[in-house]
């Protein structure tokens, strides 16, 4: 039977176009973070099943479905907004930093001790501000799925896009130093980990009539950037000359998946991803005009390293209950665990979140989190909704850093409804997504907060000196002084609500 040329020249002309777009993205920035965090905006559900799914977004979270997903062209827009809410009680005056900070001497057993990071006087901090993070961010998805090999094999490709900005990048500190920037506290796991492109491939496979595999990659960016400066009056800083050399390498991520159908009833999925991240290395090549450089220099060379949306690895696995076979009608019920590996997590700053070989206690917890999911499946009407309850991986607060995280509880929903347009099958989908961040308290203990005045204790041989008048001892700093931003304590919470439409043409 031949094929209507009008409709093949569409369907093939839109292919093309998908995937020549998904080709031709920027490369700067692709990682799945976002995808982890607010799923897929494809059919009648939002959040990608590792266990169930018919379209183009199980090539990211289980690519051994593709095999059994639709041949499709996929389009979706969501648009997410964010409303979260971090607290502080009021600082106890006493714990200030006064302005004599800036004019002591300090001296251990006579000896003069620089002090590395000084602190800034409070009264010149920028104000606290605990105004709630709210933002509203909408995103593009395209996918597409094609099958060859009389459907043994299948080719995914999966994106999603911001549509403001291809990413963000908003690094800051999780402790004391945080004081010279913003002076605030930021959710951890939210933020720029919202902007994101994500970018996935994945092909998949049957192996056994009930058994599928299938392997993927996700994109992400590394970047190099040095900074050659001179400064040609130290005294005058505000005028330098600088030259930039950027380059932008694009790193792979590779996770795998397996799928099997042990009765025609029953579906198992199993997945693995491995971490992923964004990480960006510079240096600066500081040079000055008639400057005492060390033996052997001619600069002074400052290294830094970043490190954005950085996911850990996973392990996924899922069973399901399936009363669609063969008549394409009746329920679908599945519960699915996500093995989230958040112990060995990196922050902006590249620093690990647990410190290394140090008696200072661990910050971060391996994750287990849960989804239960029912779907309603006719041949024209689809639906489905799901649950899930996200356990913060990050422990007890009560010390110098302030890695700000919440319990998180998710529902998802969405129809989808099925028909055709000038001959060709497609289909419309709408869907809904809300997110909880349960309210969590911190309060801060004294002993495990760095103190940023150094006491005068002429007993223990510390003392500190005004430096203007070096026989008058200082002693602002005695007791706990501290410009921690999370000091004395912080409540965080907060709701993300989320909207999409879908559609997709079958071929």
């Amino acid at each position: 039977m031949r094929k209507n040329k009008p409709v093949f020249a569409v369907r093939r002309s839109l292919g093309v176009a998908v995937l020549a777009l998904v080709i031709l993205l920027p490369l700067e920035a692709r990682a799945s973070s976002v995808l982890e965090i607010l799923g897929a905006p494809t059919g009648h559900g939002f959040f990608g099943s590792r266990t169930i799914g018919s379209n183009s977004a199980v090539t990211y979270f289980n690519p051994a479905l593709l095999v059994d997903a639709d041949r499709s062209l996929d389009l979706g827009f969501m648009t997410i907004g964010t409303n979260l809410n971090i607290t502080r009680p009021s600082k106890p005056s006493e714990t200030d930093v006064a302005d004599s900070i800036y004019r002591i001497l300090v001296l251990d057993n006579g000896t003069q001790v620089p002090m590395e990071v000084p602190a800034l006087a409070t009264a010149e901090l920028i104000p606290r501000d605990d105004s709630p993070d709210q933002e509203v961010h909408p995103y593009l998805s395209l996918g597409l799925v094609r099958k060859f090999m009389d459907s043994r094999f299948a080719l995914g490709i999966y994106a999603l896009l911001p549509a403001t900005s291809v990413q963000q990048q908003r690094a800051f500190y999780t402790d004391e130093r945080e004081q010279y920037f913003s002076n605030q506290l930021h959710h951890e796991l939210f933020g720029d980990r919202l902007v994101i492109t994500s970018v996935c491939f994945g092909l998949g496979a049957r192996v056994l009539p009930w058994l599928n595999v299938g392997v993927g990659a996700s994109v992400e960016m590394h970047t190099r950037a040095a900074t050659p400066i001179y400064v040609p009056d130290g005294l005058d800083q505000s005028h330098v000359l600088l030259n930039s050399d950027i380059s932008v390498e694009n790193g792979v991520t590779p996770y795998l998946g397996i799928a099997a159908t042990p009765t025609p009833q029953t579906r198992v999925g199993l997945t693995w991803h491995a971490a992923t991240q964004n990480p960006l290395k510079g240096s600066n090549e500081l040079r000055l005009w008639n400057y005492p450089y060390p033996s052997g220099q001619d600069a002074i060379h400052q290294e830094y390293q970043f490190t954005y949306g950085y996911e850990p690895q996973r392990i996924g696995a899922g069973f399901a209950w399936d009363q669609t076979k063969g008549t394409g009608t009746g329920m679908v019920i599945g519960v699915e665990g996500l093995y989230a590996q958040w112990s060995q997590y990196r922050n902006r700053h590249n620093e690990p979140g647990n410190p290394p070989a140090t008696s200072a206690p661990d910050n971060w917890r391996d994750t287990v989190s849960g989804t239960v999911l029912i779907q309603y499946h006719s041949p024209t009407i689809l639906s489905g909704v799901s649950i899930g309850y996200i356990p913060s991986p990050v422990l007890t607060q009560d010390g110098a850093d302030n890695y700000v995280d919440n319990d998180r509880i998710r529902f998802g929903g969405g129809i989808e409804y099925r028909s055709s347009w000038v001959g060709v099958p497609v289909s419309v989908g709408l869907q809904v997504q809300v997110h909880h961040l349960l309210e969590r308290s911190v309060t801060k203990v004294d002993s495990k907060i760095t103190d940023e005045f150094p006491d005068h204790d002429p007993e223990n041989g510390v003392t500190v000196l005004n430096a203007t008048n070096p026989t008058e001892a200082v002693e602002d700093g005695l007791g706990l002084q501290t410009n921690n931003p999370g000091y004395p304590g912080y409540t965080s919470n907060g709701w993300v609500f989320g909207g999409g439409l879908s559609l997709s043409m079958w071929y």
